[in-house]
């Protein structure tokens, strides 16, 4: 058999540092003793080959080899790092950072095989720079937009020339500080934008005694400033019927706010107006104006006068304003003149203080005028009152069964956005269409008999309307009060008269007294 043993004993063991070639291992199993090739014994071990760094020779080795002893370094987790035994036993490293919940986060998602991290990009205004461990966030030092002139002081403005300081078209002046131009005054560029920081941190001045800022045939916006012209006027506005001005969380403390002519728009807004000597005065012909939320104090003059001027459309709203002294908050024509054909003006929720007084020349009754919830104007009403007492005339009934307008002579009590004349006619004039309620009450009897029939009814452009009918059963010399009441929609030139039939003969009627009213 190949694998018997040869019995040999064993004696004289010299010292031998390495093994030989050919050397081989005797082992006994079972009492067997059996010998086995060192080659042989080294594959059946495992133990071929040799263990050696790799990797970059700068790194931290795994390996530790100690002399003959081969250690193996354990994983320790070091700041933002965690390791742990995967569910397959193998050696897990991994990240240890955690996204905050408030604001925006610096990584969509932490979770993912290969997290990103965001970059911060400028916005405008803003520079970002980053110099060693730092990101520097700061405002830009440069303008906005290529159309913005930084303004600190009176020498980032236009030099001026012989005391006139000429701004750009299409350019914003931002004032990042106060400036004080003294007597230098402003001619104002087409779309020019005058802006500040805030009315509160920022005022421009002007020491002069003439105008501040003049606009010819230009448009133009303030905003977020203070304008102290406290011996001058603010503006001369000059323009051909195309132009826009703006004025806008602003503060305008001025001797006199001056001229505006021959605009087509106009905006104020969220702005103050402290007045000494006297308001706006308009003129020419004129596109719309819109002021809203403003507080004023005037000390004399008119905060708004109209003057001859007219409008496509006026409206002041939430505009707070103490007049002191005589002054006036709104001025201008007599029946609604101020205000071009089929369009409308209008001041809503207003407050007065001071004893001064609200509305001259104009008044609540014109009717391209409308006024409502201002404490000291009364309210538009469209309202018409209409009477007759004591009438002896009768009114001729030639056909029985047939309506025919009341005779007589009336009186007009109170007409607001109507016409009247004697004969009972109520002409609405107003150039809005209106919804408005029929009373009618009348006190009549029939010139002779007794017990018939009359009929009362509203008529609309001398057209009965037979729906409206108020039945009376009437005898002479016994007059009864008989009541109607109606609903119409009205459009400008439309009239309303009273109608009465005697259902029963051809008796006349006689109506002693009446009321008509329309409201």
């Amino acid at each position: 058999m190949t694998n018997q043993a040869q019995g040999r004993k064993k004696s004289l063991f010299p010292v031998q540092p390495t093994v030989l070639a050919g050397a081989a291992f005797d082992y006994v199993v079972s009492g067997v003793n059996y010998s086995i090739s060192f080659t042989n014994l080294l594959l059946e071990l495992g133990a071929t080959g040799t263990m050696q760094q790799e990797g970059d020779a700068t790194g931290t080795p795994i390996l530790d080899v100690q002399g003959s002893i081969n250690g193996i370094r354990d994983l320790e987790a070091g700041s933002g790092i965690q390791t742990s035994v995967g569910a397959q036993n193998g050696a897990v490293i991994e990240h240890n950072f955690q996204l905050d919940t408030v604001g925006v986060a610096l990584s969509a998602d932490f979770t993912i095989a290969s997290p990103v991290l965001r970059s911060l990009v400028a916005g405008d205004g803003i520079i970002i720079t980053g110099a060693g461990d730092e990101i520097e966030i700061e405002v830009s030092t440069s303008p906005l937009s290529t159309k913005t002139v930084v303004v600190n002081d009176i020498g980032d403005l236009p030099t001026p020339i012989g005391g006139v300081i000429t701004l750009a078209d299409d350019t914003q002046y931002l004032f990042n500080n106060d400036v004080d131009v003294g007597v230098n005054r402003f001619v104002l560029g087409n779309n020019c934008v005058i802006d500040g920081a805030d009315n509160i941190v920022i005022t421009l001045s002007h020491s002069g005694s003439g105008i501040m800022f003049t606009s010819v045939d230009k448009s133009w916006t303030i905003r977020n400033m203070t304008i102290s012209c406290a011996s001058g006027a603010f503006v001369d506005f000059d323009g051909t019927g195309t132009e826009i001005f703006q004025l806008k969380n602003s503060v305008i403390i001025v001797d006199t706010l001056g001229t505006i002519d021959d605009f087509n728009g106009i905006h104020i807004d969220d702005t103050q107006f402290q007045v000494t000597t006297d308001g706006f005065l308009f003129g020419g012909t004129n596109g719309v104006i819109l002021i809203e939320s403003t507080l004023s104090t005037i000390a004399a003059g008119t905060l708004y006068d109209l003057g001859t001027a007219t409008f496509d459309g006026f409206s002041i709203t939430e505009s707070f304003t103490t007049l002191n002294g005589t002054s006036v908050f709104l001025d201008g024509a007599a029946s609604s003149a101020n205000i071009t054909a089929d369009n409308l003006a209008s001041v809503h929720n207003c407050r007065f203080f001071g004893a001064g007084t609200p509305l001259q020349t104009i008044g609540v009754a014109d009717i391209r005028w409308n006024f409502a919830v201002n404490d000291d104007i009364p309210d538009t009403n469209k309202d018409c009152l209409m009477s007759q007492v004591g009438n002896a005339v009768e009114t001729v009934i030639s056909v029985a069964s047939t309506p025919v307008k009341l005779l007589g002579a009336w009186t007009e009590e109170d007409a607001f956005f109507f016409s009247t004349d004697a004969t009972g006619k109520m002409t609405y004039v107003g150039e809005k269409d209106i919804e408005i309620n029929v009373d009618m009450s009348f006190s009549a009897a029939p010139v002779s008999g007794s017990n018939k029939a009359v009929n009362f009814y509203v008529a609309l452009n001398s057209s009965v309307i037979s729906n409206s009918e108020s039945f009376n059963n009437l005898s002479a010399g016994d007059p009864s009060r008989t009541t109607l009441i109606w609903r119409l929609s009205l459009t400008k030139d439309d009239f309303v008269e009273a109608f009465v039939e005697n259902d029963t003969d051809t008796v006349n009627i006689l109506v002693t007294d009446a009321v008509l009213r329309l409201s």
